[in-house]
């Protein structure tokens, strides 16, 4: 009897699948072999062989700056086989433990294996599911230093974090965040998408992304504020905080409110999601994230996280479930147009100040009219008049518990901009309080509803004990 074993991967011709490496062993011994061509090795496998495995693994060499070039292993798989006539069957017998009970892993989630043939002959293939791979050894290379070393020290250690290039889709940069160690409580996990706004320097692959502006842009949305009057401990040392740190920093134009704190959201609302920021390749350009094709690109890259052990290891399988999508200013666009094309699947509406928001009022309406159990969480200044009118249209157009609970339109009134004792939320108050003649700059408010919310308590020095960000107070309400 024969066996012939083809190992390939799709898009084998990108950058990212350089180097492949396909090791096949069958009862010990290591086979050569039979021809080798991009994206399919093939193998003959011994007559009598009672057992194979297979490992592949992928180091391309990759430019990470002027003169530099480095390997990095971007994708790894191994499967285990038992041999049935002339055909090679997943072996059943490979597991690992988790907090004590045997978890059965006799399938790689990256390996798909089909095998046909007759009495005589059979042809097994083991595709590898290479369309995403890790960019993270090669982000860290990358990434401006100095906010990288904020970043280690400033962020939520409940929180991991991937950088995954794209090898046959756009765009090919993408960031997820998800709890470390995550353990859905079902196979189907809950991403929310959030796209952000545009981005002055384009790229093509994930090699080219630019490494300050990314950096520096992931620090202000996945961080929280802190004391700025503690130190930050960088690599074992005190370090003086910058004003980034707090709630603002002085530029050119007056104050630019930073640090959005997603990762504090995902902890404090205890939500088992991945957060996944597709990276613009340009502009805002978002490429099919922005389209219909959302869905499957999320479906591969939830099972790259588990296949890569990321994700889920309490599951053989992870499959998408609840889908939210989210989108702040310049991203806003980008944000809508991913809930024209996927409104039937879309269950989460977070809008942070979007820009184009009029246009797309009636989309917004629709979906939120015809989707059970939705929720509809907007928050604005460029978009205040827009965010009520479309409130007001959703609560006439649904019933029960979909009221109020279920559509929020901050702020209520222009007046939380004010005082207090106006009416001015107190964490507006405490922001502003360190410039109070901006008070009524129209960019800080723009951006106070990414970063502030309407929760924040003191001690009795006036420091910050607490707060709730508009992101995790969307969370708590959330149906994930």
């Amino acid at each position: 009897m024969t066996i012939r074993l083809h190992v390939q991967w799709p898009n084998a011709g990108n950058p990212l699948l350089q180097n492949p490496s396909v090791q096949v062993v069958a009862d010990g011994a290591e086979l050569p072999p039979l021809s080798q061509a991009p994206g399919l090795h093939r193998f003959d496998i011994p007559n009598g062989s009672a057992s194979v495995q297979i490992a592949v693994e992928f180091k391309p060499t990759l430019p990470v700056a002027k003169g530099d070039a480095r390997e990095f292993v971007v994708l790894k798989a191994d499967q285990a086989y038992l041999v049935d006539g002339t055909s090679l069957s997943p072996d059943p017998s490979p597991f690992r433990m988790v907090d004590g009970e045997v978890i059965a892993q006799n399938v790689h989630p990256l390996i798909d294996t089909f095998s046909t043939g007759n009495a005589a002959a059979g042809v097994t293939i083991a595709e590898v599911r290479s369309e995403f791979v890790d960019m993270s050894a090669m982000w860290r290379v990358r990434a401006d230093p100095a906010a990288l070393d904020e970043f280690d020290a400033e962020t939520e250690r409940e929180i991991g974090l991937a950088a995954i290039g794209a090898t046959g889709s756009t765009p090919t940069m993408w960031f997820a965040s998800f709890p470390v160690a995550m353990t859905p409580p079902s196979p189907e996990v809950g991403t929310l998408v959030f796209f952000r706004p545009s981005v002055t320097r384009g790229y093509k692959q994930p090699f080219e992304v630019n490494g300050f502006e990314t950096q520096h842009a992931l620090n202000r949305y996945l961080l929280s504020p802190r004391d700025s009057r503690t130190p930050m401990i960088v690599r074992g040392q005190a370090v003086p905080r910058g004003d980034s740190s707090f709630f603002f920093v002085n530029g050119p134009n007056g104050p630019i409110f930073l640090r959005a704190s997603f990762q504090r959201a995902m902890v404090q609302s205890g939500k088992q999601i991945v957060l996944l920021q597709p990276w613009p390749m340009g502009g805002t350009n978002f490429g099919q994230a922005a389209t219909a094709k959302l869905p499957e690109l999320l479906k591969g890259i939830l099972r790259f996280l588990r296949g890569m052990g990321f994700i889920g290891a309490n599951f053989p399988n992870i499959t998408p479930g609840r889908l939210g999508i989210s989108g702040y200013s310049a991203g806003g666009p980008g944000a809508l147009a991913a809930l024209r094309s996927n409104a039937s699947r879309v269950k989460e509406l977070y809008l942070f100040d979007p820009m184009f928001l009029p246009p797309a009022a009636d989309a917004v309406i629709q979906w939120a009219a015809r989707t059970d159990d939705f929720r509809l969480r907007m928050t604005g200044e460029v978009a205040f008049a827009s965010m009520h009118a479309i409130r007001n249209s959703v609560l006439k157009r649904v019933t029960g518990e979909a009221g109020d609970a279920f559509v929020t339109a901050l702020p209520e009134s222009k007046l939380r901009y004010r005082t207090v004792e106006e009416g001015g939320w107190p964490w507006w108050n405490f922001a502003i309080g360190f410039i109070p003649g901006d008070r009524f700059n129209f960019d800080n408010h723009h951006q106070f509803v990414l970063y502030g919310g309407t929760e924040i308590e003191f001690g009795a020095d006036s420091t910050v004990t607490n707060f709730v960000p508009f992101m995790e107070q969307f969370l708590k309400g959330s149906g994930y």
